[in-house]
């Protein structure tokens, strides 16, 4: 993804390579350790990818420039991590930061498509959706120990967890770039747009004589 996006015209897009190696990592260092220090850096990095998405989607609402995301995206990563210690001070699964920020995305999701505004191909966002939660429920039987051989440690219900979500980041960076490096524009300002233009005078567009 990093490499993809080195061409992209958008500081957004060209963030998406980045967040998802600051994921592996960040997990890869927690699961190796097994540490409360480590486990804040792998939720810092889930912060770095869910975030991201909640940037792209507001691009896609106009809250905001592109040239601003990656402030944007850095002040969101920032404060969502300065709450992990507090929430876990105050016995709050930390889990619920995550989240908020998954659900946050789903709302912008439904704004768009409210507005007819999302005009994006859904079939790669189902299939992103479809590998996270297939990838959610091998980890819940590896937690529930349905599906758990200590034995094993080749296939397991967590790594598979891994693996699939690591597919689906690679999914939603499909459905975000065409939606990022060539917008359409919204049916209904099409519709406006042809309105106006009908309006104006057959000498004021230019038109020949008869």
């Amino acid at each position: 993804m990093w490499q993809l996006a080195r061409g992209s015209r958008s500081r957004a897009l060209r963030l998406f390579g980045p967040a998802s190696i600051a994921v592996g990592v960040s997990s890869l260092v927690y699961h190796a350790s097994y540490t409360y220090f480590f486990q804040f850096f792998d939720f810092v990095g889930m912060f770095m990818f869910a975030f991201l998405i909640v940037v792209l989607n507001s691009l896609r609402l106009g809250w905001f420039r592109d040239r601003a995301a990656p402030w944007v995206w850095a002040a969101g990563v920032l404060l969502f991590s300065a709450l992990v210690p507090v929430l876990t001070a105050a016995n709050v699964p930390i889990q619920l930061l995550v989240l908020a920020l998954i659900m946050t995305s789903l709302v912008q999701e439904a704004l768009l498509v409210r507005r007819s505004r999302a005009l994006a191909d859904y079939r790669v966002f189902a299939v992103a959706l479809a590998l996270i939660t297939v990838a959610a429920t091998c980890s819940a039987m590896d937690l529930t120990r349905i599906w758990c051989d200590p034995s094993d440690h080749w296939l397991q219900g967590h790594a598979v967890w891994h693996v699939l979500t690591a597919l689906s980041l690679m999914a939603l960076y499909v459905f975000y770039v065409p939606l990022l490096e060539t917008p359409v524009q919204a049916p209904e300002a099409t519709t406006r747009a042809g309105i106006a233009s009908a309006s104006v005078s057959p000498d004021a567009r230019g038109a020949g004589p008869p």
